[in-house]
Order: structure tokens, then sequence, then C-alpha cells
């Protein structure tokens, strides 16, 4: 304690093993001459360092000197009056005062949950130096550590959900057309996301459970985010479990984000049961991978399964209040072309300026990571939206590579053909740039509201 008291004044960090190995030897030795043992003394220290001392040679110093004026003074100090003493005894004690505690005093005023947490820290502190006073030291140390680990537990037990939200606010990187995502809209309840944080243990699982009860009542879809979860304990695994079984009474899914093979966690939860009482395909490696399949469900739910999968030219955004005979004329210059699973569509760094209408299917776009082979999806592309845009307005290099998800349908509009079109048919092609812009627009003001959703934590 009082090598830490010294480390808080000096901003430096001893070695505990060498300085307690170091006072027993002293102490040791000391017995061999009749001497009392002695420990580490936090007014001698403070008084040292405010004299100047700054390393051990100090300290040294300090105890020959002590031992030189008891030998050769010891009469004369005798004759020092104990009022001196008790001054002195006064001003040590006096500037043994603990500053930080008595600011904690002066923030007592402080509304909400600050004060509470003052308060709990203060109890602390005034019931360690009372107990110390009026009983001993290491029975203050230990109730004064006992308190603490209570209202760490209840501090932590209260809640560990960070935020959440729903999938109107932060949707998956999967880019819909219009009607999509209306219907998404229209049922932005049936989807909730829980960023949970710290560790979900006996002091805080039942909590969760009864908080994820309460808010799934009309929702179908629970997505765990665990990101930020740093610990899970068999009580904690054993809600995981209940929650999975309750849910799926009631036909609602438990998702479970940022967990996989690889986690730290992954084998506890295999030891504990987990793993064998939640399929794995509830497991997702990321929170926009669980969202992406909540989304398809509800999809699929409205347009009966694969009856989404496939889209005539009309239907889709770019070529909304295209006439009949403006259709025609577009539909002449595309060229359709079927890709198989796994297949390329463009490769990071093409030249070509196409644009590509995606009316089956689903594609992603993948971008290589400089500093290894991996590559790192960005977001994918569902049937009935068009994409190669940017490509097409600003004639740069492709930026990342189109990768079929699935057999895919795609109607390719070339440079050329759109050039022909600027040309030969300026009122349509200037209709489909406006709806190509309409559509970048958006794209981008969703985003923008999700990231003014997440600047806010």
């Amino acid at each position: 304690m009082s090598s830490v008291a010294i480390d808080n004044i000096k901003g430096t960090r001893h070695d505990s093993k060498r300085e307690l190995l170091g006072q027993g030897i002293g102490n040791i030795i000391a017995s061999f001459f009749g001497a009392l043992f002695a420990a580490g003394s936090i007014p001698r220290s403070i008084a040292n360092i405010k004299a100047g001392g700054r390393n051990k040679v100090s300290g040294a110093f300090c105890s020959l000197l002590i031992l030189i004026i008891f030998v050769s003074l010891a009469p004369v100090i005798g004759k020092i009056p104990l009022s001196i003493f008790a001054a002195m005894v006064i001003y040590v004690g006096i500037n043994l005062f603990d500053r930080p505690t008595l600011r904690l005093i002066k923030a007592l005023h402080t509304p909400g949950k600050v004060r509470r947490d003052v308060f709990a820290i203060l109890v602390v502190n005034i019931g360690v130096a009372i107990i110390t006073v009026s009983v001993n030291l290491i029975w203050a140390v230990i109730i004064g550590l006992a308190i603490s680990t209570v209202y760490f537990i209840i501090k932590m037990g209260t809640s560990v959900i960070r935020r959440e939200y729903t999938a109107d606010m932060v949707c998956s990187n999967k880019v819909r057309n219009r009607q999509q995502i209306a219907h998404l809209h229209e049922n932005k309840s049936k989807i909730k996301v829980f960023e949970l944080q710290g560790p979900i243990f006996f002091g805080s699982a039942d909590r969760l459970a009864h908080i994820l009860e309460a808010k799934m009542t009309d929702a179908t879809y629970c997505v765990l985010d665990m990101k930020q979860i740093t610990e899970i304990d068999s009580t904690g695994s054993n809600i995981l479990v209940r929650l999975h079984k309750m849910f799926e009474r009631q036909n609602k899914f438990l998702l479970i984000s940022h967990i996989h093979a690889n986690h730290s966690l992954w084998e506890f939860l295999e030891i504990s049961g987990l793993k064998q009482e939640i399929p794995d395909d509830r497991f997702y490696l990321s929170t926009d991978l669980a969202l992406e399949w909540a989304e398809d469900q509800l999809l699929d739910q409205l347009y009966e399964g694969s009856a989404r999968r496939h889209y005539e030219l009309g239907d889709l955004d770019v070529f909304e209040d295209f006439s009949t005979d403006e259709l025609e004329k577009i539909e002449a210059l595309l060229e359709k072309d079927i890709f198989k699973k796994d297949e390329m569509l463009i490769k990071e760094g093409d030249t070509d300026r196409d644009l590509y209408i995606l009316t089956r299917g689903s594609v992603s776009v993948k971008m290589s990571l400089p500093f290894s082979s991996a590559e790192r999806r960005l977001f994918t592309f569902d049937a009935g939206v068009v994409f190669g845009e940017m490509a097409l307005l600003d004639g740069k290099p492709r930026s990342a590579n189109v990768q079929a998800e699935e057999v895919s349908e795609v109607y390719r509009l070339s440079f050329s053909s759109f050039s022909n079109m600027l040309d030969q048919e300026p009122k349509i092609a200037a209709k489909l740039v406006k709806n190509i812009a309409l559509v970048l627009s958006d794209r981008l003001r969703a985003r923008s509201n999700e990231l003014r959703f997440m600047v806010d934590y």
C-alpha cells in the first residue's frame, strides 16, 4: 500500500514481488538482533518524498540517519515534549487526507446517475477509514474489497444492453429496391437488434432475459450483437438457451452475431451445451449477416418465397415512369447474361463502363484487403436493382469485385449503346440518368440516416 501511494505521487510502477521479498528478508535479519518487525509506512514514505527523496537510496539513508540519531541522541529525544510529537502526528495526518475523496464530497450535488456512483465510492472510502481506525488495516481492506465487489456486481447486473434498434434505423448491407425497402419499414418492429456489452453472468443474465421477453412481444426476430461481450458464465449460457427455446415455441427467432468458431468464447459455449441446443444457422459472423437473413425471411413471406426473385424490366426503379415504347427501345439495347454461383461479373480494376441490371438472384460487392489475400464483403445487391453505375457515369476503373451469390440473371447496357442513346434518344437517356440519380440518392440518404443514428452512440 505504501508503494502504491508513492506510485500515485511519482507516476511510477513498483515491483510488488521484489519489494515484499526485500521486506521479508529484512525482517528475518532484524529478528537476529532483537528488533521489532516493521513494514512500509505511508507517512514515512510521503515525508521522504517531500524532503526530496526520489529513489531507494534515500530510503536507506533515512534508515541510517534515524539509527544514528537514536543511538547518539536518545536522551535528548526523550526530553522532547509529547505536545511536539502530537503536533507532528496531526500535521502528518492532515497531509494524509485523500484529496480525490474530498473532491468526491464536493461532487455529491451532481444530479442523476453520477451522484449515485459518487455516493457509493464515498461509502467504501469512509467505511474503510473508520474500520482502519477502529479495528485494523487488514479487516478494513477485506471489508472494502467485499463492498466494492458487491457494488460492482450490482452495477454490472443492471443491464448489459448498450443500445437497441429496429431494422429501419440500421438495415443490412443488402441493397434492395424501393418496394422491398417500403415493406421492411412497414414491418420494422418485427426485427430488433440488441447490442450487448460486458459479461453475461449470474448478476446480469436473468435481467437480460426479462428485458428481452418484455421487448419482443411484437417482434419476430431478435438479433443479439455480442461483439462487445467479454465473458459468458454457465448462468448466461443457460439463459440464452432458455430464450432460444421460448422464442421457438412462439415461432420467433433468436440470432446471435459475432460469436463464431474462432471466437474466444466458442469453446466454452460448446462445453456448456449451448451449441448443442442452438442450431449453427442461428450464429452469424456479423450483425449485418443476421439482419440480412431476417430481412430475407420477411420478404419471403411478402412475395411467397422465390416469387420475389424475378423482375421484369418495367418493375425496376431505374425504369420508373418509362412508357412501353421507351422500354422496348431500351430492351433492344440490352444484352442478357446468366451467371453461375461464385462466377465473377466484374473484376476490380476493369476499365469497362457497362451498366448492370439484376432481374434475378443476388450478387456481392467485395473489396480486396491491402495487407492480406482476403476479401471483405461491402454489400450485396438483391434482384430488382442496378449496379455498375459509377463507372458508367465517371469513367473510372472498377473499384471492387462483383461476384454472383447464386444463379443470377443480368441485363447489361454497354457504354457504347448508352452513348448511342445519348445521341439518338436524348430524352430516354436523360430519364435513365435521372432515375439512376434517384436510386443513388435513396441509398445515400439511407446510409446518412444510419450514420446519424450510429454517431449518437
